[in-house]
């Protein structure tokens, strides 16, 4: 695959074929004053959408709520969801995961939407019986699953200004990789200051596994027909161990467990790395290239395929389960609020939903050209907090050519990359068994090892208490016996 440059191309997306919708620009709350908290149906999208700044008012929560005849409202994740559902505080559809919602279930705080599921037709259609499925726990639709994008936006993202200027190539291989991070520390094309490599947290690393043909440490993909956990993989000391002599020999953000992705982000745009593990959308769209030019006039970034270690052919880590959501139990004891939430939930999965959802309002965020839809300036000014009310989640395949045409070369070399399937999100993990703790421990003890504080021979020992004192291999076992069940590995 050849080099990706960032292009600034300006071209009019067009997606065929989609129903029209109604015009709703005129649109606002069937309620007055829109403070009535039992006429208000609270939206918790979570994730980027906590960080991300949601009008209000806002034309599409209008729309929404004259939709549906509750005021919409998108929230930001509590603090602490299971201490908000005890006590009736929780939103109404709020994001979670699979150990989290068997959890709130076993207390009773959750709704099962099994006798509902009839009155989800749209929104099944839009996501996939085989992915609803996936929100089953004991046999009982607990879970309201998002449709799964099936490849990961991030990637490794180079200054090819400092390339060029080294007389250096794109990397293949780990062992270019490496040369080039060490170019960019002796040579300091960019400022004194700059750093290799940065990113955040251990994903920062997901390229490098990949290179291995692992996924994430903690993450179960296959390998020869079967599911194998990462951290038990027999390569990952050998990929902890290339990671780990690229922080020794100080080619790796020293901040990087402790940055978030947008500090990350920031740090490169500015000068301050000359690669960067992030999604492309960080990086290609256009207040993020304002801002890097801005900063940084003659930068010029790369993004990279995948890297292969010797004998290997690398590829990205990716998970195929899609987004859960929980419903609280308390939802159903009132019978127009639950009335109100699966109308929602199966609006935004038909094509008018989805198009409002995603495109905004027609004739201010786009117009129609016969059966094209034609974005307007207002979509690129406006549309950022869209997303944040799309809980039958997106179809990349309709929204990126229209959202994101000038940046096609990027997504779509994600989407044509090679991949390595996870399928961890789709397991619901055994009773006795905590993701939390898991987690937590297994990051603390990655961390120690890809720094030197811990060696890497006693990995054996960590796996040892990973696999018995945190019962991880009956997580696997049980793991293997459910992915079985859907038919996982193909």
């Amino acid at each position: 695959m050849s080099d990706f440059q960032i292009s600034r191309r300006h071209v009019i997306g067009a997606m065929a074929g989609l129903p029209l919708v109604a015009g709703a620009g005129t649109a606002c709350s069937v309620l007055s004053g829109g403070d009535d908290s039992d006429q208000t149906l609270r939206i918790n999208y979570g994730g980027s959408a906590d960080a991300t700044p949601i009008p209000d008012p806002n034309p599409i929560a209008e729309a929404l709520s004259e939709v549906v005849g509750f005021t919409v409202v998108s929230e930001r994740s509590p603090e602490d969801m299971g201490t908000a559902l005890a006590g009736g505080q929780a939103p109404d559809i709020f994001l979670s995961s699979r150990s989290q919602l068997r959890q709130f279930d076993a207390q009773g705080l959750l709704l099962d939407l099994s006798q509902y599921r009839d009155r989800l037709a749209d929104y099944e259609a839009f996501v996939g019986t085989e992915h609803v499925n996936t929100g089953l726990i004991n046999d009982r639709l607990i879970g309201v699953v998002r449709k799964p994008r099936e490849y990961s936006y991030s990637s490794l993202w180079i200054r090819g200004d400092w390339l060029d200027e080294l007389g250096l190539d794109m990397p293949t291989t780990l062992e270019e990789y490496a040369e080039v991070l060490q170019a960019f520390r002796e040579e300091k094309p960019g400022r004194d200051d700059a750093v290799a490599m940065t990113g955040y947290g251990l994903g920062a690393f997901d390229l490098l596994f990949g290179a291995f043909e692992l996924g994430q440490p903690n993450s179960l993909y296959a390998s020869e027909g079967q599911v194998v956990d990462g951290f038990n993989d027999p390569n990952m000391p050998e990929a902890l161990e290339y990671v780990r002599s690229l922080i020794a020999d100080g080619l790796v953000d020293p901040d990087l467990f402790s940055l978030g992705s947008a500090e990350a982000r920031d740090r490169a745009l500015q000068g301050g790395a000359g690669v960067i593990h992030t999604s492309w959308d960080q990086m290609t769209k256009p207040e993020f290239v304002a801002a890097g030019e801005a900063a940084q006039p003659d930068a010029e970034w790369r993004m990279l395929d995948v890297l292969n270690a010797p004998g290997k052919e690398g590829g990205m880590p990716t998970s195929i389960a899609g987004a859960v959501q929980g419903v609280p139990a308390a939802v159903a004891e009132d019978e127009e609020r639950l009335e109100t939430l699966l109308h929602y939930i199966n609006y935004v999965g038909s094509d008018e939903g989805y198009r409002l959802t995603t495109f905004g309002i027609e004739g201010t965020h786009y117009e129609m050209d016969g059966d094209t839809l034609v974005p307007l300036p207002a979509m690129d000014e406006e549309g950022s907090y869209f997303f944040a009310y799309k809980v039958a989640g997106d179809d990349p395949d309709i929204s990126l050519p229209v959202r994101y045409p000038d940046q096609s070369q990027f997504w779509q070399a994600c989407r044509d990359r090679k991949r390595i399937t996870q399928y961890e999100g789709l397991v619901v993990p055994p009773e006795d068994f905590s993701v939390s703790d898991v987690d937590r421990f297994a990051d603390e003890q990655l961390v120690l090892f890809l720094t030197g504080e811990r060696d890497l021979d006693e990995y054996p020992q960590f796996l040892d208490e990973l696999n018995g004192q945190f019962n991880y291999e009956e997580y696997v076992d049980s793991a293997r016996e459910q992915l079985d069940k859907l038919g996982l590995p193909d």
